[in-house]
């Protein structure tokens, strides 16, 4: 009987243990999902272009100078028939006369 009780405290002892490890397991595996995540903006952010492609946050009632959607001209100009048209010349040269070599 008394190793009957001793198990069951050395059983319940190690559960604790155990809820313990998995508790702290948990925490950890958060604390490094984090980081990575700080790690991924960092890197972007230090090694990410750093032109004006990227979009900018302006301020309410500021206006972008970049915005396409205010372009004045909304649809393209339609240029088929112009890029279609070939233009062809014609060169009239003169004969060229053949020159005589009279040495002897």
């Amino acid at each position: 009987m008394a190793s009957d009780q001793q198990s069951e405290k050395i059983i319940r002892l190690l559960e604790e243990q155990l809820a313990v490890a998995n508790q702290q397991n948990q925490e950890l595996t958060k604390q490094i999902e984090s980081l990575t995540h700080q790690i991924q903006y960092l890197t972007k952010l230090l090694y990410g272009s750093k032109t004006e492609k990227s979009k900018y946050n302006t301020p309410d009632g500021q206006g972008s100078l970049f915005d396409e959607d205010d372009s004045p001209f909304p649809e393209p100009e339609h240029t088929e028939e112009q890029s279609q048209q070939t233009v062809s010349y014609t060169v009239a040269r003169k004969k060229s006369r053949k020159k005589r070599n009279d040495l002897v």
